[in-house]
């Protein structure tokens, strides 16, 4: 018995989509900053995100216990 191994094409397709939208997303970010003279601000914006995406972890746990009360 063979197991077919495939992906599906809607996750294909939202997998494509996403990351095509995140990318055009954090391009026009940083055209936005640049022409508006603040790349400093956009620095800062980067590391403020990357923490709070960090950060999610902890607040998933956090839900999950509240949930098993």
């Amino acid at each position: 018995m063979k197991i077919k191994r495939t992906i599906p094409t809607n996750l294909l397709l939202f997998l494509l989509l996403f990351y095509f939208s995140m990318g055009i997303s954090k391009y026009i970010q940083v055209l936005w900053f640049n022409e508006n003279d603040a790349l400093f601000n956009y620095s800062l914006s980067y590391a403020a995100m990357a923490i709070a995406g960090s950060l999610s972890f902890f607040n998933i746990e956090l839900y999950l216990g509240m949930a098993r009360q």
